[in-house]
């Protein structure tokens, strides 16, 4: 057993004293002290990646199955039917709360007589997370809309219609009918409405057979 994070190179040869909650999984080496190396995958921070199996050969035996995305990899046996299963679950979870809060700030937007402008600091996550989705690298350009909204969750609406497509790209589904929930809770009566509310069911029976 394995992990590696792909962003940093950080290794572990060895995964011990597993914790898992409905928040994240926690493991370390099993060393003394092994707190100097504890790794703890939060679900929310994968919910927006794809995550995929792949299953290695060896001799022409399977040896282990790998599950990995853009953030991190492991290698374990059991840990990719957990990680599957507890995105799924934290995902319908965190969706149902982040419309709940990001209804009242959809209300804010439409009471406001002036719209606020995008920055140019967003404009330019958001010209880098088209030119990212240009390149077929659709996991980064989700990351820089995400960077983009972070700024400001409202100045630019159909942003969350264009990450919506970009996910859905992606294969994670859950994440597109999140972010096309969220465009039409700030523009319900867009000139595109009602083929936005058409990707969000034909995604729901994606998400369903999946």
């Amino acid at each position: 057993m394995s992990y590696k994070n792909e962003a940093t190179s950080f290794y572990l040869n060895s995964i011990h004293n597993e914790e898992v909650t409905d928040d994240f999984i926690r493991f370390t080496s099993g060393k003394k002290d092994g707190y100097k190396d504890t790794v703890t995958i939060y679900f929310k921070d994968v919910l927006n990646s794809r995550i995929e199996y792949f299953t290695p050969f060896r001799n022409g035996e399977t040896c282990y199955t790998k599950i990995g995305c853009h953030k991190f990899c492991c290698c374990i046996r059991e840990f990719p039917d957990l990680l599957y299963y507890m995105q799924y679950y934290y995902g319908k979870k965190y969706s149902i709360e982040e419309l709940v809060r990001f209804k009242q700030i959809a209300e804010n937007y439409q009471a406001l007589i002036e719209k606020p402008s995008i920055s140019e600091e967003q404009r330019k996550y958001i010209l880098q997370a088209n030119a990212l989705n240009d390149n077929k690298d659709y996991q980064s350009a989700i990351q820089y809309y995400d960077k983009a909204f972070t700024i400001n969750p409202v100045s630019y609406p159909a942003g969350y219609y264009n990450l919506a497509l970009i996910a859905s790209l992606a294969g994670n589904y859950n994440y597109a009918i999140l972010n096309m929930k969220k465009y039409l809770l700030l523009l319900p009566n867009a000139q595109d409405a009602r083929e936005a509310q058409d990707k969000i069911y034909g995604w729901e029976v994606l998400v369903t057979n999946n």
